[in-house]
This record gives structure tokens, C-alpha cells and sequence, in this order.
């Protein structure tokens, strides 16, 4: 089971404005447009974010974009004044992964400088499309762990901490995605990215996902997807040997690599009360049988089969 609570104890009376203005601007087969804010935040600080996109279609199908801007993200209510506590219980392991922390009234807003270039080729049956982006991360908000915890008996981990102003993150990397018509039965999407991280933080260097949709007959559809990642590195979520009562050997805050393929099977089971549908799906879920540790709360993967009924109102 899961627990989940939030509370909100400070004075969230304050005021916030904004002011902006945009322009969009095409000749042919170009198209100009863009954006310029200027925003007065709750935190009592005014920043001014813009953004430009160039389109271009150099012919039938194709279609290139680039796009740059600097813009200013506030920090939400939650990580400015929040007080949050999630916890998940494992009964099979006798434990309970508490993740308690709260907000910091004192965080900035930060900010993202990017450029993308992306390229666009539609043409019946393919939909194809890269894009190639660059991003500065200036003052991101990060969580900060203050205490971690790993107790002897029954083995809970708690982890209390708060939110903070991080130092400069830089993001480049590549998206692609592909999904085309193989037939009236048979449709296939992929999706693929690659991202370097400056810190190696919480973001994988490579993700991919499949997917090939099936109908077998008129009124049954078969689902299969793939997906997984490389490894990720959640340094927060680091537990030191000292701070572990149960074995000494504390957490490495290291997610490893994973693969999933998931199945599910949907069957139409025909309409009822003025058309409204009702179907019947069953779901095979990490065929590979793969274990994955999640950070912060500890969840594993495991194979699972679910069935349900849906009924569209």
C-alpha cells in the first residue's frame, strides 16, 4: 500500500503579474514567431524570458525548425512552501520507505537557455522525426538530503530533506522518433533518446521504446512494447555505510540498467446504453522478469498480469 500526504503551513498570500507579447510572421514556405514575457513572481523577483522559432519547408513533407529562447521557471508552491511525505508499505519485506521533506521559502526562480533543431518528414505511411538540442540549466531546483536512514529492524529507510538552488546544468543530446503503417492491421512506433548530462544526475544517457499495435480481428488488438534505459545516478539518495543500522553497506543511489516487455490484449465486447463501449483487456507486464530499484521510495518490478474490464461513460 501507499500513503501520501501534503500540507501546507506558511502565508501563501502573494501577488504575481506578468506581461507579454508575441508576434507570427509567414511568407511561403517560411514562418517567423515569438515571444517575450516579463514576470513578477511570488518570490518577490522579476525575470524576463523570450523565445524565437523559425520554420522552413524546403519541400513536400519536410518541414525544418529552430528554435531558441531563455526562459525563467518559478519555483512551485510545493518547493516553496510545502511540507510533504510519501510512504510506501512492503509487506513481503516487513518495511516501510518513507521520503519526508519540505519547502524552502528561500529558493529563486531558475532558468533554461536552449536551442533546438528539429526536422520533420511526413509522408504516408512514415512520420519521421530528429531533433538536436542543447540546454543551460541555471539555478535548477534540486532536492537536498539532509538525513537517510536505513533502520536494523524491520529495515525502514527515511529519507527527510528539503529543496535548493543547484549549481549550472548542461543537457545536449538527440530525440528521434519513427512511427509508420506497415499495414491496415499493423502500426509501429520507436522512440529514441540520447542525452549527455553534465552531472549524470537522475537522466539516462540512452532510453528507447517500442511499439507495434496489431488488430487481430475487428474487435481484438494486440499490444507489444519495449522499453528501458542505462543506468542513472541519484547522488541525493546516497546512504553511507555509518548511517546503515541494517547490513553496514549503505545504498549507492545507483539505478541499474533495465528492459521491460510489456503485452496486453484488448477485446471489444460490443456496446450498451446508447453506444457506449465496453472492453475487456488483459496485461503481461515485464516478461524479462526484470528487478529494478527506484529512487527515492524503493519500488522493484516484477512480472505482473492484469485484467480488468473498461466502460466509456
Amino acid at each position: 500500500g501507499t500513503g501520501l500526504r501534503q500540507l501546507f503551513t506558511r502565508d501563501l498570500q502573494k501577488t504575481s503579474w506578468a506581461l507579454g507579447s508575441a508576434v507570427d510572421y509567414q511568407d511561403g514556405a517560411v514562418r517567423l514567431s515569438g515571444n517575450l514575457r516579463l514576470d513578477r513572481f511570488s518570490t518577490q523577483t522579476t525575470e524576463l524570458s523570450g523565445q524565437v522559432e523559425v520554420s522552413f519547408r524546403p519541400g513536400a513533407g519536410l518541414n525544418l525548425t529552430v528554435t531558441a529562447g531563455s526562459l525563467a521557471l518559478e519555483p512551485n508552491a510545493l518547493e516553496l512552501h510545502g511540507i510533504f511525505t510519501t510512504n510506501r508499505l512492503r509487506p513481503a519485506l516487513a518495511r516501510t520507505d518513507t521520503f519526508r521533506i519540505k519547502g524552502n521559502p528561500l529558493l529563486q526562480p531558475g532558468r533554461v537557455h536552449s536551442i533546438d533543431l528539429t526536422c520533420k518528414y511526413v509522408a504516408a505511411p512514415i512520420n519521421l522525426s530528429v531533433t538536436v538540442f542543447h540546454q543551460i540549466l541555471e539555478r535548477p531546483i534540486d532536492r537536498r538530503i539532509e538525513s537517510i536512514l536505513r533502520t536494523s529492524f524491520p529495515g525502514d529507510i527515511v529519507y527527510s530533506g528539503t529543496y535548493v538552488n543547484a549549481g549550472r546544468r548542461v543537457l545536449s543530446g538527440l530525440e528521434s522518433s519513427l512511427s509508420t503503417s506497415l499495414s491496415k492491421e499493423l502500426d509501429f512506433q520507436i522512440l529514441y533518446t540520447f542525452t549527455h548530462n553534465n552531472d549524470l544526475r537522475t537522466i539516462p544517457i540512452h532510453r528507447i521504446r517500442a511499439r507495434m499495435i496489431a488488430s487481430l480481428t475487428s474487435s481484438t488488438v494486440l499490444d507489444l512494447s519495449v522499453h528501458g534505459q542505462t543506468r542513472t545516478i541519484w547522488q541525493e539518495f546516497l546512504v553511507l555505510p555509518a548511517q546503515d543500522d541494517k547490513a553496514g553497506e549503505g545504498l549507492s543511489g545507483v539505478t541499474p540498467e533495465f528492459w521491460s516487455l510489456d503485452i496486453s490484449l484488448a477485446q471489444r465486447l460490443g456496446t450498451i446504453w446508447f453506444g457506449h463501449e465496453i472492453k475487456a483487456r488483459l496485461e503481461l507486464q515485464n516478461l524479462f522478469h526484470r528487478h529494478v530499484q527506484y529512487i527515492p521510495i524503493g519500488i522493484s518490478w516484477d512480472t505482473a498480469v492484469i485484467g480488468y474490464l473498461s466502460f466509456m461513460l
